[in-house]
């Protein structure tokens, strides 16, 4: 279990003050608001890349600041903007990433060609278009099965197709290993997929509800 303690965050001014949330082992959150209400910066802290808070993000219990490797232990992330290195190429990137964490790359096969990458695995990043560097950075986010994804605008590169496939999944891989995923989007539409919606207004939980009308990814429009 994933939790927020009284997480307080400035930049010039207050961005959180004492936000708490929690989320389960297993379920699909997603978190919506507009532009600059701190969806992407509570993901960074929830992923370990920003320390420097107040309060306390806890993992069962422990300060995620005091678990030793936790993003490599714990954390999947899909980056909004992709953090390929362009000099590498498709297949270089991966494994870069399964050489830090230290992990085994699974099911590649099936991300290769669900995510419709096998073909681009020699390309160097730098010439591959936006759509096929978020597929890319999505596909480097699910080798490793991690508990926890983190999502931030899976879609917002791709058209509208792709996103329903990408969106389908995320899905298929949340329903398979139980994991925590969390979307941080501004696509409205997106939270008809969740089970749990929470909106985020100037750094704060304006509302975190129950979706008990869940719809299937492949049925979402927008």
């Amino acid at each position: 279990m994933l939790e927020i303690k009284n997480v307080t965050k400035s930049f010039d001014r207050p961005l959180f003050k004492e936000m708490s949330m929690t989320f389960q082992e297993t379920g699909m959150y997603v978190i919506v608001g507009k532009s600059g209400s701190g969806k992407s910066t509570l993901l960074n802290i929830l992923g370990g890349l920003d320390n420097e808070y107040q309060g306390m993000i806890e993992i069962d219990g422990q300060d995620i600041r005091q678990i030793p490797h936790y993003i490599r232990k714990y954390i999947g992330f899909i980056f909004q903007q992709f953090y390929l290195i362009e000099e590498m190429n498709v297949k270089e990137n991966v494994n870069l990433i399964s050489y830090f964490k230290r992990i085994m790359i699974s099911k590649k096969e099936y991300y290769l060609e669900r995510l419709k990458i096998k073909d681009l695995q020699r390309y160097k990043t730098a010439i591959l278009s936006g759509g096929q560097k978020q597929r890319v950075a999505i596909y480097r986010g699910f080798i490793a099965k991690h508990p926890i994804i983190l999502c931030d605008e899976p879609t917002g590169a791709l058209d509208y197709h792709t996103s329903k496939d990408i969106l389908q999944l995320i899905e298929d891989v949340n329903k398979k290993y139980g994991n925590t995923t969390i979307i941080v989007t501004h696509n409205d539409a997106i939270k008809d997929m969740a089970d749990r919606v929470i909106y985020l207004h100037d750094g704060r939980i304006r509302e975190n509800i129950k979706n008990t009308h869940k719809i299937p990814a492949k049925d979402l429009n927008w």
